[in-house]
C-alpha cells in the first residue's frame, strides 16, 4: 500500500501547476480585448479609435498586409516591359530612317540627279559662251536674235528662265542682242510709220511736215534714215508730205525770192519784164501764191 501511495503523490503533485496557470492564461486574454471598441459606442471618438486600431492591426502583419481590404493592384505581365522597349526602339529607328531619307532626297535634288536640270544664269555672255554653257548643262539650244540696246551679240533672256528646272535634252531658246534700225516707212501713213517704228524700239518721235509730190499725209522719209543704227532712247524725225505751196515773193529782190521759192520746195525761174518798180525786184510770181 504505501508503494500506492507514494505513486499517487506525485501525480496530484503534477495537475497543481495546470490549475495554477489557468488564471495566467485568463489574464492574456483579458489583456488582448481592451483595445476593442464595444459595438454600442457610436461616438466620433470610437470611430477613431477602431481606425488606430486597424492601423496597428496591418503594421502588425508587415508590408504584405498594405493591400489589406482594397482591390489588388495590377501586377506586371511577364515580358511587357521588354516588348515596350521594343516598340520604342523600333520608332526611334523609323524617325532616323525618315530623316536620313529626306537628307538623301534633298542632297540628291541639289545635285540634279533626279528632278530635271537647272538652267543656268547666261544673260550678258556671248552667244558662244551661252550655248557652251547651256550644252554643259545638258539642254538643247535654239538662238533667237532680237533688237536690243544691249551689246550686240550678247544674251538678253532666255526661255525657260534661269532657276527653272527642265528634263536633261529640252530645248533653251536664248535671245541675242542685234543693233536696232529704223524700218523703211517710205509711203506708209503716219500712223502706221508710228506703229513700226515703236516696234523696232523707238520711243521719241518729231514730225516734220514737207513739200513733196508723193501723197499728201504719207511719209517720205526719216531721220535717221531706213536702215541707220539708233538707240531707243534716240529722237526718230518722221516727214511727212504735204503739197508744194508758192510763198509770197512779190516785192523781194530776184535773190530773196529765189531762196524763199527753193525753200518751199519750188525751182524758181526767172524772166525779165518792163516795169516801173525798181530794177531787180519781183513783180510777179506763177503760179500765184
Amino acid at each position: 500500500m504505501s508503494d500506492e501511495k507514494n505513486d499517487i503523490h506525485p501525480s496530484s503533485q503534477e495537475q497543481e501547476p495546470v490549475s495554477a496557470s489557468a488564471p495566467a492564461h485568463a489574464a492574456e486574454d483579458s489583456s488582448r480585448y481592451e483595445d476593442v471598441v464595444p459595438v454600442s459606442q457610436n461616438s466620433e471618438d470610437a470611430v477613431e479609435d477602431a481606425d488606430a486600431t486597424v492601423v496597428r492591426d496591418v503594421d502588425a502583419f508587415g508590408p504584405d498586409a498594405e493591400g489589406i481590404g482594397q482591390a489588388p493592384l495590377p501586377r506586371e505581365v511577364p515580358g511587357e516591359g521588354r516588348s515596350r522597349r521594343r516598340g520604342r526602339a523600333l520608332l526611334a529607328l523609323v524617325i532616323v530612317a525618315g530623316i536620313a531619307a529626306c537628307l538623301v532626297a534633298a542632297t540628291t535634288y541639289g545635285a540634279e540627279l533626279w528632278g530635271g536640270k537647272v538652267v543656268p544664269y547666261v544673260v550678258g555672255y556671248t552667244q558662244a559662251r551661252a550655248t557652251a554653257r547651256l550644252e554643259q548643262k545638258g539642254f538643247a539650244v535654239r538662238v533667237r536674235k532680237v533688237a536690243s540696246d544691249a551689246d550686240a551679240d550678247t544674251v538678253t533672256a532666255t526661255d525657260p528662265k534661269a532657276g527653272q528646272r527642265r528634263d536633261a535634252g529640252s530645248t533653251v531658246t536664248v535671245s541675242v542682242a542685234t543693233p536696232r534700225t529704223v524700218p523703211d516707212v517710205t509711203g506708209k501713213t503716219l500712223a502706221a510709220a508710228k506703229a513700226a517704228l515703236r516696234k523696232a524700239g523707238a520711243r521719241n518721235f518729231s514730225i516734220a511736215y514737207v513739200a513733196s509730190d508723193a501723197e499728201q499725209g504719207t511719209v517720205v522719209a526719216t531721220s535717221p534714215a531706213a536702215g541707220a543704227q539708233f538707240a531707243s532712247s534716240d529722237e526718230v524725225t518722221i516727214k511727212v508730205a504735204q503739197p508744194y505751196t508758192v510763198p509770197y515773193v512779190v516785192g523781194k529782190d530776184e535773190d530773196a525770192a529765189k531762196s524763199a521759192v527753193a525753200e518751199a520746195g519750188l525751182t524758181a525761174s526767172v524772166a525779165y519784164v518792163e516795169s516801173s518798180e525798181d530794177a531787180g525786184t519781183v513783180v510777179a510770181a506763177d503760179p500765184a501764191p
